[in-house]
C-alpha cells in the first residue's frame, strides 16, 4: 500500500467531484468496522506503514 499527496485548485469540492475518474470515495458503514479494521490489520496496513513517523510509529506501537 502506498499513497501520494495532491494539491488542487479547487479547496472548496471534495476530490471525487473534482476528478470522478481519478478518485472514489467509500463510505464504511459503523457496523462493519470491526472487520475493516481487522482486514487491514491483516494485510499489513497499519499507522506506521500509512504515517512512517515518529508519530505513526507511536500509534503503531499503542495498538499493539
Amino acid at each position: 500500500q502506498e499513497s501520494v499527496f495532491t494539491l488542487s485548485g479547487e479547496l472548496s469540492k471534495p476530490l471525487e467531484t473534482v476528478a470522478p475518474n481519478a478518485f472514489k470515495c467509500f463510505q464504511i458503514p459503523l457496523e462493519a468496522r470491526s472487520g475493516a479494521e481487522q482486514f487491514l490489520k491483516l494485510a499489513g496496513v497499519n499507522e506506521f506503514r500509512l504515517f512512517p513517523d515518529l508519530d505513526g510509529l507511536a500509534r503503531f506501537i499503542n495498538e499493539s
